[in-house]
């Protein structure tokens, strides 16, 4: 029988939005936080329907949160992985 795992990313892979996102504070760099917006948008999408229940109203909310983080990125400090908040 085959196996239909995916294969694991390299972790270099699971570290580039952390870094993404200390290129968006460290520089000002909208291009990083664009990667970050792509990276995890539709996944906080899923997340965010399951809790409101609209399609509309998930995605409203998803792309607040990054407007925030946006215009908050100075005052924002990780201790960990990006993923973990």
């Amino acid at each position: 029988m085959l196996r239909t795992t995916q294969p694991r990313k390299p972790r270099t892979e699971a570290a580039q939005p952390t870094e993404w996102f200390r290129q968006m504070v460290e520089q000002n760099d909208y291009r990083a936080f664009e990667k970050l917006f792509h990276h995890y948008y539709s996944t906080l999408c899923r997340y965010s329907l399951r809790l409101v229940s609209s399609e509309a109203l998930a995605e409203e909310l998803v792309s607040d949160v990054f407007l925030r983080i946006w215009t908050n990125r100075k005052q924002i400090a990780i201790k960990s992985s990006l993923q973990s908040y």
